[in-house]
């Protein structure tokens, strides 16, 4: 969670919470509120998808 707060961002920089920069992808709700561009740093990627189902998800959802 750190990692999507830049007020905490130089905390980052402690051995404890090393690496600063993970080697993961960030997935981001497309409904959320735009994080702040620091955070795109600290990840390898970041995905922003929809956290809604999709049309076809929904369809078969209500056939069963």
């Amino acid at each position: 969670m750190a990692r999507i707060y830049p007020v905490v961002h130089p905390a980052l920089d402690d051995d404890r919470f090393r690496p600063r920069r993970r080697d993961e992808a960030l997935v981001w709700p497309l409904e959320a509120p735009m994080m702040d561009p620091s955070v795109h740093a600290l990840f390898r990627e970041v995905r922003i998808e929809s956290g809604r189902p999709s049309a076809s998800q929904l369809s078969s959802a209500s056939r069963a």
